[in-house]
């Protein structure tokens, strides 16, 4: 099951994927809560693809879906560059193994949006987010 958040309606919504270019909302507004719901939000959202698939819950296009990361407020974000062959050219001395490096929330963009690197010019880098349930 593919999950994201987009915005819709002004508001952020967790979407699951019915097909390439439809998704259906969940009853979630952060994908934060999804998870902290664990495999009761997990089953809701299975239910949710069902039903919109039997055309019992309406469906959204996604074509022009506003995308936002797929979970807005993390606690922590850590990078790994392994790849990019930018930061070697801009490096004191070239990597030989991977790189991790923390970013605040404030680094975070949705599918498709520009990222501005050093005032010009696009790219892209590979990141993961790590949070603590609460109560853990």
């Amino acid at each position: 099951m593919k999950l994201a958040t987009i915005r819709h309606d002004g508001r952020p919504t967790v979407i699951a994927r019915v097909s390439d270019d439809v998704g259906v909302a969940l009853p979630y507004a952060w994908m934060e809560d999804l998870i902290e719901a664990g495999n009761a939000g997990l089953d809701a959202a299975a239910q949710a693809v069902d039903d919109a698939k039997r055309g019992k819950v309406p469906t959204m296009a996604l074509a022009n879906a506003d995308w936002i990361a797929p979970d807005p407020r993390p606690s922590k974000i850590l990078g790994c560059a392994v790849n990019n062959n930018n930061l070697n050219s801009k490096a004191y001395q070239p990597m030989t193994a991977p790189m991790f490096f923390i970013k605040g929330r404030s680094a975070l963009t949705g599918h498709n949006k520009t990222i501005d690197i050093n005032g010009g010019g696009t790219g892209s880098s590979c990141a993961f987010t790590l949070w603590r349930p609460s109560g853990s």
